[in-house]
């Protein structure tokens, strides 16, 4: 992998974007978050659309709460630990750019969720989860060839899905969802000041925002038989506008630099609506086969628009728009004393 951007120093004050605006870097650093079901894990997530064991049915398909009974309350949590180094080089103007590799970039992090189901009637269900959907961690070394494209970024989100599903009868199930959403970034990267004055080395620009957004989702679940279903969501996409504060770490000679003075900073951003296709089979009772097909429309987050007072906005790219996710898993359940311990296998 290689940097050979071109790249004025102070022309993008931050990146807003380089974190959150590549939605290539963005998926790589693993922004979009499927862990939501501890449960799920075990199979890759492939037929969570359809199978409705649990309650993160409510994230990945409202519809399936008719497939439970009582009054629940559940939680799921996760440990991600990736790994992810960065090689090669980087240019600014027509000079390389001097430094390391940045080390592992990608920092380990929790995701949770929460989730909660009253149930009113055999056939009408009301639930509430709060998960986080999106988030990414990433912190390169301060020497890295390309900190003038970012260094540390933390995007964090939180949603809140208050949702309600109806049995209309013994094959056909509807589920709907409010979906509220709380996202907050706080992204820095390195600034080449040796571009305004030789022998200044670097600076730092950081922003921090934060906004609330609002969509919604639907899905279906129909059942064939008692042993087979398929279930259909689609999650909207969420648009946010980011406003919080640009602050610029320079030495005192630069002090009186407009372009280096603190201000405020705002951003557009639109996580990707979602559509899941998803199938489920019991072949007997200790085997099950499931799958899913997903796809997202990384179009809407390509690169937002952002500003910071005094920048230039950068210009969109017409990168990647959409992509499409095959989920295929089976399930085995052992009989005699073990037969309540799942095993679980999926790609």
């Amino acid at each position: 992998m290689s940097m050979k951007s071109c790249s004025k120093a102070l022309t993008s004050v931050l990146g807003l974007m380089v974190a959150l605006g590549a939605a290539g870097e963005a998926r790589a650093s693993g922004f979009q978050l499927r862990e939501q079901s501890s449960e799920g894990l075990g199979n890759a997530f492939a037929g969570s659309t359809a199978k409705a064991y649990n309650l993160s049915t409510i994230f990945y398909n409202p519809a399936g709460m008719t497939k439970l009974e009582g009054n629940q309350v559940a939680g799921s949590a996760t440990w991600i630990a990736p790994v992810a180094k960065f090689e090669g080089t980087n240019t600014v103007g027509l000079a390389r750019t001097s430094g390391g590799q940045g080390g592992d970039a990608i920092k380990d992090a929790a995701v949770g969720a929460v989730y909660g189901m009253w149930d009113a009637r055999p056939d009408l269900k009301f639930g509430l989860a709060v998960t986080a959907p999106f988030g990414m961690r990433s912190e390169y070394e301060d020497d890295w060839v390309g900190r003038y494209h970012a260094l540390h970024s933390d995007v964090t989100n939180i949603n809140v899905s208050p949702s309600v599903a109806y049995r209309v009868n013994d094959q056909l199930s509807l589920g709907a969802g409010l979906q509220v959403g709380y996202i907050k970034a706080r992204l820095s990267q390195a600034l080449n000041l040796n571009a305004l004055a030789p022998g200044m080395g670097d600076g730092q620009a950081k922003v921090e925002g934060d906004d609330i957004g609002y969509g919604f989702d639907l899905g279906i679940l129909y059942e064939f038989t008692p042993h087979t279903r398929v279930g259909l969501n689609w999650r909207s996409s969420m648009d946010y506008t980011l406003e919080g504060d640009a602050t610029f770490q320079k030495p005192a000679a630069l002090a009186g630099v407009a372009q280096l003075r603190d201000s405020a900073a705002t951003a557009d951003l639109t996580t990707p609506d979602m559509v899941s296709l998803g199938l489920y089979h019991e072949i007997s009772p200790q085997w099950a086969v499931m799958s899913d097909i997903q796809w997202t429309r990384w179009s809407t987050f390509d690169e937002p628009a952002h500003q910071v007072r005094r920048w230039p906005r950068r210009h969109r790219d017409p990168g990647e728009v959409e992509r499409f996710v095959v989920l295929l898993a089976g399930r085995h359940l052992h009989h005699g004393r073990n037969e309540q311990v799942p095993l679980r296998r999926g790609l």
